[in-house]
């Protein structure tokens, strides 16, 4: 896999299933040139796809409330045994009950 075309870009991959949640932390991320901020749906298939379109260096995975944890596990497991990359970093983020 070839490097990001900067030496400073780091490619990140936005998949949450709360559209809000998605557009401030991609407009947050935006703020600094050395990142390059990607979205797809909290889908598998789709981040699966855009994992391997778009050459990202690290996803971000929010999931909500709604998510049980086995699926959780199962989008984390599936994304990081297709992925090709091996230096990307996937982070899983779960919400915080009120």
């Amino acid at each position: 896999m070839p490097p990001p075309t900067s030496a400073r870009e780091i490619r990140i991959l936005l998949a949450d299933s709360s559209p809000m949640q998605m557009h401030l932390l991609r407009c947050a991320l935006r703020r600094r040139p050395e990142f390059e901020c990607f979205s797809c749906p909290m889908e598998v298939s789709e981040i699966l796809q855009a994992l391997k379109r778009e050459k990202i260096s690290v996803a971000l995975l929010s999931f909500g409330n709604h998510e049980n944890d086995e699926n959780m596990l199962s989008i984390i497991r599936r994304t990081h045994l297709t992925h090709e990359c091996q230096s990307s970093c996937f982070i899983s983020i779960a919400a915080m009950p009120y």
